[in-house]
């Protein structure tokens, strides 16, 4: 369980999908390009089976940003 001290100490950014491709080695998977404003990134996201990757491009998502 997250106490609330911690939840303090986590870093919430907004930040727009900018690429997402399927997984090369991973059915359910995208490997998503992020921009967070100050720096863009790579991530691994499960929802493949949700949505397409064109539903993705321009959406805007919340991260956590220093794990």
């Amino acid at each position: 369980m997250l106490t609330f001290e911690d939840f303090k100490k986590v870093k919430l950014v907004s930040a727009k999908i900018l690429e997402a491709k399927e997984h090369p080695d991973a059915d359910r998977l995208y490997v998503l390009k992020i921009d967070l404003g100050e720096e863009q990134r790579q991530l691994v996201a499960g929802i493949r089976n949700a949505y397409s990757t064109d539903d993705l491009i321009g959406k805007k998502i919340i991260v956590v940003a220093n794990l």
